[in-house]
């Protein structure tokens, strides 16, 4: 009995001494974050059950539309149909859209047999990308139609392209006459016509225009392939045009409510076989002085030489005409010696913020200078810079 008591009351001291270990390894061992189990509870969530009706039956004549060519700020908007060919009601409920920027109307959510519903879906562009696509999902208890998925898709942009973006001429001898061509791709479904095209200077420039075909690179293309019609506008430059650079505003008018009229620019460079043009900023090809950018308050030069070739330096004289915009400065300095040669710096003042950077922005400086030489009494220099805010 004896025995038996001590045995007890030595697994009870076991017991308090292990528990008491325990605690106390608890409260003064090293805490190792990374080994450490932590138990989360996630409960399971059973799907919602469909009430499927297999006497429902939704059909669809269209699901997909192409609406071609929208302006940017134009808000899209087409309404499908839905038919309920069976025997019992037709449930619709919207799920969900491709995107924020895209909505979803439905006429009618409970469709009796033999009646309809109409889904109109509509948006709004707001992404930079040309082609959109956007979709609706309406769920049914159709089980063999248990969802159905509408789209629509076409292009944000000009309902006319041009190709190239602008024409130009590199190099055209004083005197000589010289043709070129662009392309115009209509975009609506309906056939482009140019009804009129109208230049500024209509006594240097004449137009043209012709049909024409897609090529096999405008079958690749996302854009261009899905004209309906494409045309050749063909321009002349005449001969008479001053010496140096040039840009041409065509206004071309068209049969189209949604682009009425379009501007095309035309750029090139008429050479005189006895004036040459150097400086770092000069493009010889399209004859504009690239100044470059700055800030307001800091002014900003370009220099270019003119030489005349076969005068004497007293046979020429050399003036400013018209330096565009105002605050365009220029300083002519002719250089002593046999030759005609003349120093020009352009220097920008830099009191108006802007961008003077040609056709995309549609606003670029000029330089006019004229002369006493008879084969070129006039020499047109574009200039191109950016003055921007600090």
């Amino acid at each position: 009995m004896r025995l038996l008591a001590t045995l007890i009351v030595s697994c009870f001291l076991g017991i308090v001494t292990a528990v008491v270990t325990i605690e106390w390894s608890n409260r003064n061992a090293i805490w190792y974050p990374e080994y450490e189990t932590r138990l989360r509870y996630t409960p399971k969530l059973e799907p919602a059950k469909k009430k499927m009706n297999p006497n429902a039956k939704a059909f669809v004549p269209e699901g997909v539309y192409d609406f071609g060519v929208l302006r940017r700020e134009q808000k899209g908007e087409y309404d499908f149909v839905v038919e309920n060919r069976g025997t019992a009601n037709l449930t619709l409920k919207v799920d969900r859209t491709s995107c924020t920027c895209t909505g979803v109307d439905v006429s009618n959510k409970n469709v009796k047999p033999g009646d309809k519903s109409i889904v109109t879906v509509h948006w709004k562009a707001e992404s930079s990308q040309p082609t959109f696509t956007q979709s609706a999902l309406l769920l049914t208890n159709d089980p063999e139609n248990p969802e159905l998925i509408f789209h629509v898709k076409g292009l944000y942009m000009s309902p006319v392209m041009a190709s190239p973006a602008s024409l130009q001429f590199p190099s055209i001898l004083s005197g000589r006459e010289e043709n070129a061509s662009f392309r115009l791709y209509g975009l609506e479904k309906r056939p482009l016509e140019i009804t009129e095209i109208r230049s500024s200077s209509p006594e240097y420039f004449e137009t043209s225009v012709e049909p024409g075909e897609l090529t096999e690179e405008d079958r690749k293309s996302t854009i261009f392939q899905s004209a309906n019609n494409v045309l050749v506008v063909n321009v002349k430059v005449k001969p008479g045009f001053p010496t140096g650079a040039f840009q041409e505003r065509l206004i071309i008018s068209t049969n189209y409510e949604s682009e009425p009229t379009l501007e095309y620019f035309v750029r090139g460079m008429i050479q005189a076989g006895n004036v040459q043009i150097v400086g770092k900023d000069y493009v010889k090809d399209t004859g504009v002085i690239n100044i470059g950018k700055t800030t307001l308050g800091r002014p900003i030069s370009s220099k270019i030489t003119v030489t005349f070739q076969g005068r004497s330096s007293d046979d020429v004289d050399l003036t400013v005409a018209k330096s565009d915009p105002s605050f365009v400065q220029v300083n002519i300095e002719k250089l002593p010696g046999e030759k005609a040669i003349f120093v020009i710096t352009i220097t920008v003042s830099a009191t108006t913020a802007g961008n003077w950077y040609g056709p995309e922005q549609k606003i670029m400086g000029l330089l006019e200078l004229e002369t006493n030489v008879p084969e070129s009494p006039t020499l047109k220099l574009p200039l191109q810079f950016l003055v921007e805010k600090e």
